[in-house]
């Protein structure tokens, strides 16, 4: 014998403020209400539902929707509330005003289930009544339906749902991605025949995207850099971000998940921070090139280029960290990059302050010295920062100068002689480390003076000074 499953829902909601004697019923869908609306003598399993409306065809929409609802609800429903809170708070001259309204909305969401297309008024019975206001010439209508629904029905609704909601999920190989191994994020909707289904999953990737960039954002924030501060981009690696999307027939959904393997990001930035070290030890080595060779300044040039490379180097130690890179590999990264550090100074230093010059200078002035001209030659070159060595072996460079003055002439204008001497110059500059010499030349000055050949020399002495500095400068350059 069947359970009778009756359910009466009225779903009155007068149209007026006018009294409801004031509306008189002037048709019906059939003379008499039917026995199963007065009696509710009923031998099956039934559910009634009435609705009142404007119009006869929307109290029929009305009734059919509130069956359908209900039905849902019996198998599958949630409710959520949500309180608004409006506070009007005004003073109008010692008088103070305050008015709280608060709103409390319920709202019930029916859970998807595709057997609910099934459910028509074709299976019903129906019978409705119209009502009419002579006064205000308005009128309603009640829509009333009888449709059977038994335990079983429901039992069976129950049984798809739960099935439906066992088949909604992305595939089980998925599971994987979802472990603490793993950051990612899984985005799901409905397939819509208004969009193609690449445009669909291209929706939920960029989505799902964009929450792995707040989950890194957030690593970013909590983690902080290694200098306790992030001074550069932290967008991962696209290479890095994986994506699978799936199509799940039972539900009609579409499943997009990206993600990240943070074991393999790990790996990925460490070789990243061994290009980069292989970059720096190739600078250092084109340096001491450029040192045993006598180049300095290029060598220079080339150690200031392993800024740029150690500056590159932030970015993947950051993420080796956020990725958790095994703390023993990290340890080394940091130590290596420490040590190719303290390299780069030392010889930079070193190339600072250890440019050796051993200066021999004979500037002979008719069998008397002039000593100025080593002087200031050796002045000039300590403000580049070198020093000076007596050891020439021991020196990078090795400046000799040769001078020598010769007379030239007279010339008598009146009472006044005028004495004309030159100063030639023999210049050598050697580099040691290489072993070569890399100029050799010589170069002549004139000098007059009105006192004699001496004073002429001196002269010449004065002008043929700084173009040897130059030219010694210039080469050690």
């Amino acid at each position: 014998m069947r359970k009778i499953f009756t359910v009466l829902i009225l779903s009155f909601i007068p149209l007026l403020a006018f009294s409801q004697k004031d509306f008189k019923l002037v048709e019906q869908s059939q003379k008499e209400k039917p026995e199963w609306l007065t009696s509710y003598n009923l031998k099956e399993a039934l559910m009634i539902q009435a609705n009142r409306a404007a119009s006869l065809e929307d109290a029929k929409n009305s009734v059919m929707t509130s069956l359908l609802n209900n039905i849902a609800s019996s198998v599958a429903v949630q409710i959520t509330s949500k309180t608004d809170v409006n506070v009007d708070w005004s003073v109008s001259g010692e008088n103070e005003v305050y008015n709280e309204d608060m709103k409390t909305t319920t709202t019930m969401e029916i859970a998807d289930m595709p057997a609910l297309q099934g459910i028509s008024l074709s299976k019903a019975e129906t019978y409705w009544e119209k009502y009419h206001n002579k006064k205000t010439d308005e009128t309603y209508y009640d829509y009333y339906i009888l449709y059977p629904f038994t335990y079983q029905d429901l039992e069976s609704l129950i049984e798809e749902y739960n099935k439906a909601k066992t088949l909604d999920k992305y595939p089980d190989e998925w599971k994987v991605f979802t472990s603490h191994d793993y950051i990612y994020d899984i985005q799901s909707e409905k397939k819509d025949a208004n969009k193609s289904e690449a445009e669909l999953v291209n929706n939920l990737l960029d989505v799902a995207r964009a929450n792995i960039a707040k989950q890194i954002q957030i690593k970013v924030k909590d983690n902080s850099s290694i200098n306790g501060k992030t001074t550069f981009a932290t967008d991962i690696d696209v290479t890095l971000l994986l994506t699978k999307s799936h199509f799940n027939p039972h539900v009609n959904k579409i499943y997009a998940i990206a993600y990240v393997n943070k074991q393999e990001a790990a790996r990925f930035y460490k070789r990243q921070t061994d290009v980069i070290f292989n970059d720096v030890e190739k600078h250092l080595s084109v340096a001491d090139t450029y040192v045993e060779t006598g180049f300095v300044a290029k060598a220079k040039d080339e150690l200031k280029k392993t800024e740029q490379e150690f500056a590159k180097l932030e970015k993947p130690v950051f993420f080796m960290t956020l990725f958790a890179l095994p703390d023993y590999e990290l340890q080394e990264v940091l130590k290596r990059r420490n040590e190719l550090e303290q390299t780069v100074k030392r010889k930079i230093a070193d190339m600072e302050y250890g440019i050796n010059i051993y200066v021999e200078c004979n500037a002979d002035m008719f069998g008397q010295k002039y000593p100025n001209l080593q002087k200031e030659l050796k002045a000039k070159l300590s403000e580049t920062g070198c020093s000076f060595t007596d050891d020439k072996a021991s020196a990078t460079w090795a400046v000799i100068i040769n001078a020598n003055s010769r007379e030239y002439n007279k010339v008598n204008l009146g009472n006044t002689s005028n004495y004309f001497s030159y100063v030639d110059a023999e210049i050598t500059l050697e580099k040691v480390v290489a072993g070569k010499t890399v100029y050799e030349d010589m170069i002549t000055e004139k000098g007059g003076h009105t006192h004699g050949f001496t004073e002429a020399a001196r002269d010449a002495y004065k002008k043929i000074s700084p173009k040897i500095i130059e030219l010694v400068t210039e080469n050690i350059k």
